[in-house]
């Protein structure tokens, strides 16, 4: 294992304490959106430190930045637009598109040997069960009701209903995420062996 980087040891914070910020601020409610908004910015300079340490050139790490880039439009939007309807669409976007960037760059983990193969499989199911859900959810499959997913999109036909359960669900995705990350980004042990692909 080498030892952490500067950039390391700072993204691994970045990473813990804006996933912590997002897992408060969809606890406390919409009100608090523009403190998520403040740890969402967090988050994404703790996912930009990852990436480097990933390799920034690598199409995995790209695409889930990409992924990240619409999730923080979405957010912005969630943030500024006041109408019903556009902020659970916006709330949709950023739900499927921060499950698909941690899926890519778990995925990215898993070229990698040991412990980051081992943190990138459980960032795989973590962040693979929520698009499942989500998609469960979609097509109305029974059981998935109770984290949120569902009532994501019946906020889609009637916008007055809640649907912050799934925000919340996927704060508690990326929190566990973000802390195995954070915790081998702190470590060093980001960059054991790549594996050729």
């Amino acid at each position: 294992m080498s030892s952490p980087s500067r950039n390391a040891r700072t993204g691994a914070v970045a990473l813990a304490l804006g996933a912590a910020s997002q897992m408060a601020a969809g606890l406390l409610g919409r009100v608090n959106l523009p403190w998520a908004y403040a740890g969402w910015l967090l988050l994404v300079f703790g996912a930009l430190c990852l990436c480097d340490e990933l390799g920034a050139r690598r199409p995995l790490n790209r695409a889930g930045v990409i992924m990240l880039e619409v999730g923080f439009v979405a957010r912005t939007v969630m943030l500024i637009v006041p109408e019903p309807l556009v902020t659970v669409r916006a709330e949709l976007t950023f739900v499927l598109s921060c499950l698909l960037a941690l899926l890519l760059w778990s995925v990215a983990l898993m070229h990698r040997s040991e412990r980051p193969k081992a943190i990138g499989m459980f960032g795989t199911l973590l962040s693979g069960g929520g698009l499942a859900m989500l998609a469960a959810a979609h097509i109305a499959v029974a059981g998935v009701g109770y984290l949120g997913f569902a009532d994501l999109f019946a906020a889609l036909r009637r916008p007055d209903a809640q649907s912050a359960q799934a925000t919340i669900t996927l704060c508690a995705i990326m929190g566990a995420w973000a802390s195995a990350v954070a915790g081998l980004m702190w470590t060093g042990g980001i960059n054991g062996g790549v594996q050729p692909s």
